[in-house]
């Protein structure tokens, strides 16, 4: 096993046992501080940003320690992937929005408001992508200016 190797699965151990302590502490806290009304939306989106910044820094990490075949990999696998899976849920979307979904489980509850939560819940993660996409782009090509 190389050095590389090493410090890629080294990082990789470090960053989902922190990330796993960050999660205990999160439901910890939620669970037995009492913490509840606005405190607990501030605290909840407190702890889930460090848990995502933390796995950032850890997944530039791991990123850096693969050799740039892996590297290219991992970019060709991210970019054709995402695409592919992003494209592919829209017709899902369009089923659900429509009311597909009652055909499979008429159980389901449905109407207006609840068809505006699961769009901005479809939208909210495909803008932020579409977002993150762009800044890197933009970033990329100023920084090789």
């Amino acid at each position: 096993m190389t050095n590389q190797m090493t410090k890629g699965r080294a990082a990789t151990l470090k960053g989902m046992a922190g990330f796993f302590i960050l999660t205990l502490l999160l439901f910890a806290v939620l669970r037995f501080a009492g913490v509840t009304g606005p405190a607990r939306v501030l605290v909840v989106t407190v702890g889930t940003s460090a848990m995502v910044a933390w796995w950032i820094f850890f997944a530039l990490r791991i990123f850096k320690a693969r050799d740039e075949y892996l590297q290219h990999a991992e970019r060709h696998a991210w970019y054709w992937g995402g695409l592919i899976g992003l494209v592919a849920s829209v017709p899902v979307f369009v089923f659900i929005g429509a009311g597909g979904l009652q055909w499979l489980w008429p159980e389901v509850p449905g109407g207006r408001e609840v068809g505006r939560a699961f769009v901005i819940g479809y939208m909210l993660p495909t803008f932020m992508q579409v977002t993150g996409a762009l800044a890197v782009g933009l970033w990329w090509r100023l920084a090789r200016r």
